[in-house]
């Protein structure tokens, strides 16, 4: 009989754990006999534990004839927190070097001696060996100073969580052989033995209970994951649950806390039919140590828990390959970042690759240039090159400091970030032409440094807003940081080819410029494609114009997905609502104190006061105090007052017409407003104060005091 024991490991412990069992070989086989204590895990948020159960035969089945010489090993995700991501591996090893098999206490020995060998102490790390001794099922724990300890229980953390063991009933005389034990899961269209709306109904009686903070709870490492709201449980993850009524599985009670302890859930899978009528025991165990009740309301089929399918122990390549791909990707990619980040991440990536591969190109035309126009003089070169630095890093602050009086970067960031592409480009292409004028060297490389330094930092800028939108999950700097890592990667690459191309294009400037030009249309097109498919929840002035534009044409509010494709973000696009101006000063609304008066009558109980021709044109201001939600509502009651006076509305004409036609659209503004912000609501638009942003540059607010 092989005996098993599982493990449950962070990936930061992979290395580790390979170096301190060094006699782990890769094994596919696997022991038919896998009755095994049940182990309820309770964690708090963000506690790192190395679970290692060693499954053994219960003590009423025959022993083998036959000392073994290996001991197989796999692992399992047991839980996934909020805030925890147990990024589990899938480990499947053999322990080669034991002459027989090994009871838990030898196990726990064994460990012992190699973690104290290696000065292992793993604070805030806890390592756990759990199986069946002497017929009972009982846990050792590593203590952090050298040695494993057997215990009672295992307290984790302040919030009084415990790893117990408790004792399943005998499992049957001749156990089956795990048939389905290394077979691949199926792809998502495969037809599951377990349908979504049964396993929802599972978890919502499992975790129903929980209140407060409540947590993300994983059924298995490759089944579905579930997200625990109020509302019940929503699927999170694009794996199946695979359940097999002739899977023999250890039972494994996963505990999601909530807070500190004051409520907790239970999870179960790793049941099949061996155990069915033992339901009673098992629900008593389980109970004992979660404070859960009985699991009889389960479908009979899934006896008391769900089945996990493990993949295969041999890793196809592009299992690698995704493997190495998650080092560039968020954490807990693909859930904390939104549907959008693929599309956005491989397209700048391609982008990044082109204009560093064009950019080598550029600097082999510099450095051209600057020989032909310092002569013999290496000095002059050099100091050439430090004087187009400083002017172009001079020339990059000041327009910084000139946006940032606008907020642009915030209220439009996809239009700035491709005018980075542009702004960059346009530089790489004057250092391409620099050879033809060797004279004027310092003129053209300041300039096209001023463009470079631009275009830094309107990318930096604008990548903090299109991050912002893209991180679901509070995690704008892990997006950033893996942008970071992805926009390196690429630079390098795109080096690399800009190396290798570069001897076959030459020095002749019309090959040089055929080549900038193939790599300057991969980097505009890439990236305005990127920028496509971004879909920004935040309101400016293009996406509230399509947005109250499509509810009253419509009838119903855009989703920002939708939005997107329809928003115009280059330089190049017409000035959109240009009959409309919001966010106006006093001059420019009136010059009179009795026209304010009669402004803010029409407009009396809102923020805003409006100012209207007879062709068209509304200007809006708004009083100090302003909400964005109220912001929004102005530049509706602004497209309801152009589209009265295009239709000839109100009474006479002149100003006073032109005052009957804001009152009465302020009337329709009142019966359309309610579906319009329960639209805005629906679709995920964010209107908060300080991120709704339509107006012209500063934003002007009117204070009058009686």
């Amino acid at each position: 009989m092989y005996p098993n024991f599982h493990l449950t490991i962070f990936p930061s412990v992979r290395l580790l754990l390979l170096i301190l069992l060094p006699s782990f070989i890769l094994s596919n086989d696997f022991n038919p006999y896998t009755s095994a204590p049940a182990l309820t895990l309770s964690l708090p948020t963000k506690t790192s534990v190395l679970l290692l159960t060693l499954d053994q035969p219960h003590p009423s089945t025959s022993p083998t004839s036959t000392p073994t010489t290996r001991t197989l090993a796999y692992a399992s995700s047991i839980v996934h927190l909020t805030g925890s991501t147990n990024d589990v591996i899938e480990l499947h090893s053999v322990l080669s070097s034991l002459p027989t098999d090994v009871s838990p206490a030898v196990l726990s020995r064994l460990v012992s001696r190699v973690l104290y060998e290696r000065r292992f102490f793993p604070y805030g790390c806890h390592i756990v060996v759990g199986g069946w001794e002497n017929g009972e099922g009982k846990v050792w724990n590593y203590d952090g100073i050298g040695s494993m300890e057997e215990v009672s229980s295992v307290v984790i953390g302040g919030g009084g969580a415990e790893l117990d063991s408790i004792p399943l009933c005998p499992p049957p005389e001749s156990p089956p052989p795990l048939k389905y034990a290394y077979r691949r899961p199926p792809s998502p269209n495969t037809k599951l033995d377990i349908t979504d709306e049964e396993g929802q109904g599972i978890l919502k009686d499992k975790v129903g209970g929980v209140k407060g903070n409540l947590k993300d709870v994983g059924v298995g490492g490759k089944g579905w994951m579930y997200r625990v709201t109020e509302g019940g449980v929503e699927r999170r993850r694009n794996a199946p649950i695979h359940s097999h009524k002739s899977i023999d599985r250890p039972r494994i009670v996963v505990t999601a806390t909530s807070g500190f302890g004051s409520h907790t859930t239970t999870v179960e899978y790793g049941l099949n039919e061996h155990f069915k009528g033992g339901d009673k025991a098992n629900g008593e165990a389980s109970g004992e140590a979660s404070g859960e009740a009985s699991s009889s309301g389960l479908p009979s089929r899934l006896s008391s828990g769900l089945l996990l399918e493990l993949p295969s122990p041999k890793k196809d390549p592009n299992q690698r390959a995704q493997d190495l791909l998650l080092h560039f990707l968020p954490s807990s990619y693909p859930h904390s970042v939104s549907p959008s980040y693929p599309h956005y991440a491989t397209l700048q990536f391609a982008s990044t690759l082109f204009s560093s591969c064009s950019g080598v190109l550029s600097m082999q035309s510099l450095l051209y240039a600057v020989g032909l126009g310092a002569g013999s003089i290496p000095m002059a070169a050099a100091l050439n090159w430090v004087i187009k630095d400083g002017l172009g890093q001079l020339g990059g602050v000041l327009f910084a400091s000139y946006l940032g009086t606008s907020q642009a970067f915030d209220s439009n960031p996809k239009k700035w970030r491709f005018v980075s592409s542009l702004s960059m480009d346009a530089s790489t292409l004057m250092e391409v032409c620099s050879p033809l004028l060797p004279g004027y060297f310092l003129l053209i490389a300041s300039v096209a440094n001023v463009g470079k330094n631009i275009a830094y930092l309107s990318a930096s800028a604008s990548r903090a807003a299109l991050h912002s939108s893209l991180s679901l999950q509070g995690n704008l700097a892990d997006v950033t940081a893996k942008a970071g890592s992805q926009t390196i990667l690429a630079s390098m690459l795109g080096t690399g080819v800009g190396c290798l191309v570069s001897p076959f294009i030459g020095t002749d400037w019309v090959n040089v410029a055929m080549g900038f030009s193939v790599c300057s249309a991969g980097h505009l097109g890439a990236c305005w494609w990127s920028l496509k498919g971004v879909a920004l929840r935040t309101i400016n002035k293009e996406r509230g114009g399509i947005i109250v534009e499509t509810f009253l044409t419509e009838g119903v509010v855009p989703s920002p997905d939708k939005v997107a494709r329809l928003e115009p973000f280059t330089p190049f696009s017409p000035k959109p609502l240009g009959w409309l101006k919001v966010g106006c000063d006093l001059p420019t609304m009136t010059s009179s104190l009795g026209d304010l008066k009669g402004m803010m009558e029409v407009t009396s109980g809102e923020d805003w006061i409006v100012k209207a021709a007879d062709d068209g044109r509304v200007n809006i201001a708004y009083m100090k105090g302003v909400e964005g939600k109220d912001i929004v509502r102005s530049m509706l009651h602004g497209f309801l007052v152009k589209d009265m006076l295009e239709k000839g509305g109100g009474t006479g004409g002149g100003e006073g017409g032109v005052d009957s036609v804001i009152r009465e659209s302020l009337e329709v503004l009142k019966v359309k407003e309610k579906p319009f912000l329960e639209g805005l609501e629906e679709n995920g638009w964010d209107l908060s104060t300080d991120t709704v942003n339509i107006e012209c540059r500063r934003a002007i607010r009117l204070e009058v005091h009686s």
